[in-house]
């Protein structure tokens, strides 16, 4: 456990950004505080009044001696260069921060641009970088983790105008300054030109929210558990600028800061987002969209192979819809997200809104788990079958869940095979005909369903072909190309149409059927952007149509 004075130290000097830390886990906060500890005590020396040079010299002298292993008996120094070696910070950031902390102690202005830029490397930027080592994230994360760094002093550069202007400090440059007619940062002068300081601060504004927005690109790399605080200190640190921003003068009435209140309530949404946002990702996995087409079709199944409704009360009935429901979707598609990322990364489609894609190291683990527990639970239910005809549906089903997917078998890269081991779809609506009469599904209806589910599968592919040839990926859709992949789409719903003037349904479902075999046809002039739109409404449509066969069959019990 991180000793208590060393939180005390970062909690005196920073309220804003120690409030957005205690969001960390726990052995990620400790490292911050050690780190902010020995920042903090280092910006003492030089903000106290008077200054403390000698002080400085002995901190600075001391740290060196204990980074090449000699213990300095201070608890803050020999806490940080643990830290700096455990985590493989670059000491050339310390000597930068340790230098520009020297320069404060003989002030001199900010001419330009670049001299700012070149304290706020020092001051802050390597801060950042420090911070980018003890999360462990990716090099390629560090120049975003520099910006961030150097946003937040910019925000504490503007909120302090007044204080540092007491201090003798400006770090606005001067030139900049001048550009806007302003003399010197201070309230009369702010007065006396409102106009003129409020263009000055709402260019300062701008350049923070630059630098901010092109920082927040490297939130992607944190870690889920780190995100909450990171995200907490940014919002509030957007807050105090959003406060002057409404009215500039107030930063030489008072010093802008978040209350603890604020600051709390605000990590612990940041924290229930992020947590969220992974239930969120698991959810999107299932593809609630498509929930239907495996549920719906069981249930389908069910109140045709059923002599009275009686047969419908059965407990293990609304257990195995309930399987179909959410577990069977999971697997299904979590394994295709697990196996799918070599072609997602050229699929558009797959962006993160409507389907979520297996990226964060986390999110793949979470996938595999409920992966394996609804593979578990399907070959339970499988061995809980009442006969060998129901038994045999549901282990085929599970079976084509797996290899449609993942290697070696992977039956998707394979053309025509892609496409007819779509049945998958129809096995819950025979297994749930076959629990109840005992029988298994009539050839015609295994034709019948084989027919829509083939040309459901080459019709959603079509989009995908330009990343799916990308990826190397040889579906019947690549194969065939788009216009004969549309004309096969309406020549397998046409034979579904045709098979099912024999199928026990009610006429008008008979004539609805041939609107299938007509919608390729009206695509084969349009963009694959109109083509996925209908694939996106495609689940309410066949949701409708089931719903009504479901009725349908209900009201031969009428």
């Amino acid at each position: 456990m991180v000793d208590r004075r060393l939180r005390s130290i970062f909690r005196k000097g920073s309220r804003t950004y120690y409030g957005a830390t205690r969001f960390f886990p726990k052995d990620v906060r400790d490292d911050v505080f050690v780190l902010y500890a020995f920042v903090r005590i280092a910006d003492e020396f030089v903000d106290a009044r008077p200054q403390d040079p000698e002080g400085f010299a002995a901190f600075r002298e001391n740290y060196a001696r204990a980074l090449t292993g000699t213990p300095s008996g201070d608890l803050v120094i020999d806490g940080f260069v643990e830290l700096v070696h455990r985590t493989s910070i670059n000491p050339a950031w310390v000597e930068s921060f340790l230098d520009v902390m020297q320069s404060d102690l003989h002030w001199s202005e900010k001419r330009t641009r670049q001299n700012l830029l070149e304290y706020m490397y020092g001051s802050a930027e390597v801060v950042g970088l420090m911070m980018a080592r003890v999360l462990q994230l990716p090099p390629e994360s560090y120049e975003q983790a520099s910006l961030l760094g150097r946003a937040m002093q910019y925000i504490n550069f503007i909120r302090d105008i007044a204080e540092d202007k007491a201090r003798g400090r400006v770090y606005f440059p001067t030139e900049e300054l001048e550009s806007f007619g302003i003399s010197q940062l201070s309230f009369q002068e702010a007065r006396k030109n409102p106009e003129a300081f409020s263009r000055f601060m709402a260019a300062q504004i701008e350049q923070y929210h630059a630098w901010q927005e092109e920082a927040e690109q490297g939130f992607a790399h944190l870690p889920p558990a780190a995100r909450a605080a990171i995200g907490t200190a940014s919002d509030m640190y957007a807050w105090t600028l959003h406060v002057i921003e409404r009215d500039p003068l107030v930063v030489f009435r008072r010093q802008v800061r978040p209350s603890r209140l604020r600051v709390f309530i605000t990590g612990l949404r940041r924290t229930w987002r992020e947590r969220d946002s992974i239930g969120k990702a698991l959810l999107l996995a299932t593809r609630p969209r498509f929930w239907l087409y495996l549920a719906g079709t069981y249930l389908v199944g069910v109140v045709y192979g059923a002599e009275d409704l009686r047969a419908l009360s059965d407990p293990s009935i609304w257990a195995q819809l309930a399987f179909f429901l959410v577990p069977a979707n999971f697997l299904l598609y979590a394994v295709n997200d697990l196996a799918d990322r070599d072609t997602d990364a050229f699929n558009a489609k797959k962006d993160g809104t409507k389907e979520a894609r297996a990226t964060q190291s986390r999110y793949r683990q979470l996938l595999w788990v409920g992966s394996i527990l609804s593979l578990l639970l399907g070959i339970l239910l499988t061995c809980e079958q009442s006969n060998s005809i129901s038994q045999w549906y549901f282990g085929l089903f599970l079976v084509l869940a797996l290899t449609y997917s993942l290697p070696p078998v992977r039956l998707k890269a394979k053309p025509i095979v892609d496409s007819a081991s779509n049945i998958l779809y129809a096995l819950p609506g025979f297994l749930g005909y076959a629990q109840l009469s005992g029988e298994g599904i009539p050839w015609l209806a295994i034709a019948f369903a084989w027919c829509w589910t083939a040309a459901m599968h080459l019709f959603s592919a079509i989009p995908d072909i330009v990343p799916d040839k990308a990826a190397g990926l040889r579906t019947t859709a690549v194969v065939l190309g788009r216009t004969k992949a549309l004309i096969a789409c309406t020549l397998l719903w046409g034979g579904f149409a045709t098979l099912a003037l024999w199928a026990p349904i009610p006429w008008p479902f008979k004539i609805a059927a041939w609107a299938y075999a007509v919608i390729p046809l009206l695509f084969l002039r349009r963009s694959n952007e109109a083509l996925e739109r209908v694939y996106w409404l495609f689940p309410w449509m066949n949701g409708v149509a089931g719903f009504l066969l479901f009725v349908a069959g209900l009201a031969r019990f009428l």
